[in-house]
């Protein structure tokens, strides 16, 4: 698509999105009935996105029985706000973020339309609050994203996962969905370090550049890779299922790759 195009398209989805979901969080109806809502409103949104911004997902496993849609904790590394309309695009999907969002004018608003749930990772004294919260949504049926590496990285590897916010699947036993993304190419072109930055989005990166740089790329193709579930029996210690969830996601991480050839988009 013509980027002159996207442009004035990309504020007319914003805006509508805003005000959609400016109206479901307004709307008369149980909580956790509003957050799901707020949650369905995003998938048809970011799937509508993904295809103004050309990105091409390609699909590698399948979520089980249980953990396509609902009551479970989703697990993926983080390398863009990309990200978020990936996996949302797939199913409806809440997503965990930082105050430092939440205070965003902008961000902000768009976090809460999707039914954000707002943690604050420097005060280690909220996260009991924080992990109930948490996993109050997700015993009422609904599907919880969090990022582990509390950050975004620039694609070379998957940073260190925190495991503070793993505390709730161990001690309430929830199914937990590992996911890899892997972004492969840009215009066509293999994503090395340079081409990765298109897509990328950390340190102390200028967001609005950031995002007429994306707004001007044709194509981009991004590999989902759904491992087995994980499933935390009694006495799972949190550090424990952390490194276990790093180390599978970052092995898939770098297979994907080395092996990006073989899923390339015609």
């Amino acid at each position: 698509m013509n980027p002159l195009l996207k442009y004035p398209l990309v504020v007319l989805s914003l805006v509508a999105y805003a005000l959609t979901g400016w109206i479901v969080q307004n709307l008369p109806l149980q909580a956790h009935r509003r957050k799901r809502l707020c949650a369905e409103t995003t998938t048809r949104y970011c799937r509508w996105g993904l295809r103004l911004l050309g990105i091409h997902v390609s699909h590698h496993g399948a979520p089980q029985p249980g953990t396509a849609a609902s009551a479970c904790i989703v697990v993926s590394n983080h390398l863009s706000y990309v990200d978020i309309l990936v996996i949302a695009a797939q199913h409806p999907t809440l997503f965990v973020s930082s105050t430092e969002v939440e205070r965003s004018p902008l961000l902000g608003f768009l976090a809460r339309c999707g039914g954000t749930i707002f943690v604050d990772r420097r005060n280690p004294r909220n996260i009991h609050q924080e992990q109930q919260i948490i996993a109050s949504w997700v015993e009422q049926g609904l599907r919880v994203c969090i990022f582990p590496e509390a950050t975004t990285s620039d694609g070379s590897n998957v940073l260190p996962f925190r495991s503070g916010l793993l505390e709730i699947a161990c001690q309430r036993h929830f199914t937990i969905q590992p996911l890899c993304l892997c972004y492969h190419t840009i215009n066509s072109r293999q994503a090395n370090q340079a081409e990765l930055d298109v897509i990328c989005y950390y340190g102390d990166m200028e967001f609005l550049a950031h995002v007429r740089r994306l707004l001007q790329t044709r194509s981009v193709h991004v590999s989902m890779t759904f491992m087995e579930p994980v499933y935390s029996a009694s006495g799972t210690r949190r550090k424990e299922l952390s490194d276990n969830l790093h180390k599978r996601i970052s092995s898939t991480y770098i297979s994907a790759r080395t092996e990006h050839a073989s899923t390339l988009l015609p």
